[in-house]
């Protein structure tokens, strides 16, 4: 019964560290640079005032264990992890991440992180991108595939509506971020009580 106050403790952890984080690098998803162009994006494009659409640097969240997809309007599976730990940490989803016009060498972190629909983080992974398996994309741009944030409670989200979300950290220190809405399936069946 000790895990119950250490994954508090570790949820108020993670929780103050991307406080931090977010308040070092803004939470402003669209930077206009001087010279008119976006450093930082939400989505695979981004229209600019004047209508135009901007073909820059930017990332996408997507899905994808051997090669990326889009998120749609479909329930997003979730996945019982060799790790075990059942409804606590034992089940993941699959995310990717897409970048555009940007050069893995060149970034310092990528963060996927899974928000309920209060938009507390229930699950997060981060890779180093500089050793991440990126694969290169029929667009020219490069995909980071399988990653798998696992939930801390698959329970208190299954079946619900959550925000996926990226953010990118260049060695400059621009931030790069994407967010899309998905529905989340039931946790998978792995014993009788997984969710009581």
């Amino acid at each position: 019964m000790l895990a119950c106050p250490l994954m508090r403790l570790r949820d108020i952890y993670r929780s103050i560290s991307l406080a931090l984080l977010l308040t070092a690098c803004g939470t402003d998803p669209v930077n206009i640079a001087p010279d008119g162009g976006v450093s930082q994006g939400t989505d695979a494009q981004i229209q600019q005032m004047d209508g135009s659409v901007n073909d820059g640097p930017r990332v996408e969240i997507g899905t994808g264990r051997d090669t990326y997809a889009a998120l749609g309007n479909e329930a997003h599976a979730l996945i019982v992890g060799p790790q075990g730990g059942g409804r606590y940490e034992g089940v993941h989803l699959i995310a990717a991440v897409r970048l555009h016009k940007l050069d893995p060498k060149e970034l310092k972190l990528i963060t996927v992180l899974v928000l309920d629909e209060n938009r507390q983080q229930v699950a997060d992974i981060s890779r180093d991108p500089k050793r991440s398996p990126f694969v290169p994309n029929s667009e020219g741009g490069m995909d980071l595939l399988n990653l798998n944030p696992r939930l801390l409670d698959c329970c208190e989200v299954a079946g619900k509506m959550v925000f996926l979300r990226t953010e990118v950290q260049a060695d400059g220190g621009q931030m790069y971020e994407s967010e899309k809405q998905i529905q989340l399936t039931a946790c998978p069946a792995e014993g009788p009580n997984l969710c009581p």
